[in-house]
């Protein structure tokens, strides 16, 4: 995968938050995404730093997530998939 290209979205995921490496990198691959866990809950997972919460009300995942995203300046290994 090139660093312009973006993963396909498994059905789990509702969001996706390019973190701050992935910005200043310009790799989309650098990101971290919300997953449905059901009806009411989601949690995220960081491709950057792996940081994966518990379940929570989707809404207040999404905030944290997007709030995640905007600091986190941690750097995938290289050649390590996430």
């Amino acid at each position: 995968m090139s660093a312009q290209e973006q993963p396909a979205w498994p059905d789990a995921v509702i969001a996706r938050y390019l973190t701050l490496s992935g910005e200043v990198f310009r790799d989309p691959s650098i990101y971290v995404e919300v997953l449905r866990n059901d009806e009411q809950h989601a949690f995220y997972r960081c491709h950057c730093c792996s940081r994966q919460t518990l379940p929570e009300f989707t809404g207040v995942t999404q905030d944290q997530a997007q709030a995640h995203a905007e600091k986190c300046r941690a750097l995938p290994r290289p050649g390590v998939a996430s």
